[in-house]
C-alpha cells in the first residue's frame, strides 16, 4: 500500500506517465515505443487467484531510481492487464497459445530441481533418526520441477517473441523482434542424445540490459528461431556508403 498506493498510469502526447506511492511520491515518465519487453508475472498464490503483476524494461527513460525494471500493474486480473497493454503496446499482448517444450524434456526439470535434496533425503535417511522425513523436501521439489515444465513455453511471429518459464513465479515475457540484441543456442551431451537445447535472448533496458532462458526445448525449434533472429539481424544492417 505504501510503494504502490494511489498507482495511476496516464497517456499524454504519446508519453506514458506513472505515478505511485503513499508516503513517497515518485513519477516515471516513458515512450511506449521503447519498450523491450513486458512480463507477466504471479507466483502460485497469485495465479491461483487469477492474478498478475506486469513489469516492463525500457531503452531509455528510466533513472537509477529506477531499478532494473518498472512496475506497470502492481496486481491485478488478467483482463485488467491485458486492458493497460491494448492501451499502451497492444501489440505486446500476453501470448495464450505457446509452444509447450517436449515430454521428455519433463525428467531433466524435476531432476534438475530436486537432485540434491534426493541426494541429502538419502544421506539423513542412512544416518540420522527418523531421517526418512525428510523425503517430503525431494519429492516437493520434484513437484515444483514438473510444474517448471508444464509452464515452459514459446511463441514467435513476425514482430515478436514470446517465452514462459517458472523459477517459482511464473514469468510469462514478450518480447519485440527489434529489441532483441543477441540470440543463443547451446546444448551439451545429455541434452544432445534428446535432441534439446537450451537458448538465452538479450535485450537492451536502461539497466543495461536482461536476459531472457528456456531450457529443454526442441533443438529444431531452436534452430528455427535462430533464423527467424538472423533475419531481424540482416533487417537491421545498415550498407556502407
Amino acid at each position: 500500500m505504501l510503494q504502490y498506493g494511489q498507482f495511476e498510469i496516464t497517456l499524454v502526447n504519446k508519453e506514458m506517465i506513472i505515478k505511485r506511492g503513499l508516503l513517497e511520491k515518485k513519477q516515471l515518465t516513458l515512450r511506449p515505443e521503447r519498450i523491450t519487453s513486458v512480463r507477466y508475472t504471479c507466483n502460485p498464490l497469485q495465479q491461483m487467484l487469477g492474478l498478475w503483476r506486469i513489469y516492463i524494461d525500457s531503452a531509455g527513460g528510466g533513472s537509477e531510481k529506477e531499478s532494473f525494471s518498472t512496475v506497470l500493474l502492481p496486481l491485478g486480473p488478467r483482463h485488467a492487464a491485458e486492458e493497460i497493454i491494448h492501451h499502451v503496446r497492444p501489440d505486446l499482448q500476453m501470448e495464450p497459445k505457446l509452444s509447450r517444450v517436449p515430454k521428455r524434456a519433463a525428467r531433466r526439470y524435476m531432476f534438475r530441481a530436486s537432485w540434491i535434496a534426493w541426494l541429502l533425503a538419502a544421506a539423513a535417511a542412512i544416518w540420522v533418526p527418523y531421517g526418512y522425513i525428510l523425503i517430503a523436501l525431494p519429492l516437493l521439489l520434484s513437484w515444483l520441477g514438473w510444474n517448471q515444465y508444464r509452464a515452459a513455453g514459446l511463441f514467435e511471429n513476425s514482430s515478436k517473441l514470446v517465452l514462459q518459464s517458472r523459477l517459482v513465479s511464473k514469468q510469462h515475457a514478450v518480447l519485440p523482434k527489434t529489441a532483441i540484441q543477441s540470440y543463443t543456442k547451446q546444448h551439451h551431451y545429455f541434452q544432445e542424445r534428446n535432441h534439446l537445447c537450451s537458448i538465452t535472448v538479450d535485450i537492451l533496458s536502461s539497466s543495461g540490459g536482461r536476459e531472457f532462458h528456456l531450457r529443454d526445448t526442441e533443438e529444431k525449434k531452436g534452430e528455427e528461431l535462430l533464423e527467424w533472429f538472423s533475419e531481424a539481424s540482416k533487417a537491421k544492417e545498415v550498407p556502407a556508403e
